[in-house]
């Protein structure tokens, strides 16, 4: 449902504020992907003011689960 929000699928409008909720919802359960979606909402400022504080714990979780997209994103925003 968050990534509808986020791009705008499923007839829904696009709600970046509405898809950063849902995103955290499903973080709270430790869903990885999620994790990197919701890190990289807040990497990007879409839906709330840039925070490389807020991403990079979300980022470093998933990436110690393995999580191949988050593993490259510490790499990049450590450059």
């Amino acid at each position: 449902l968050a990534l509808m929000y986020e791009y705008g699928h499923g007839g829904l409008d696009k709600n970046f504020p509405l898809a950063i909720t849902y995103y955290k919802r499903a973080a709270e359960q430790n869903h990885l992907q999620s994790m990197y979606n919701l890190a990289l909402m807040y990497a990007y400022g879409r839906g709330c003011e840039q925070n490389y504080n807020l991403a990079r714990p979300l980022l470093e979780a998933a990436a110690q689960r393995n999580h191949a997209p988050s593993i490259y994103y510490i790499g990049i925003f450590k450059t």
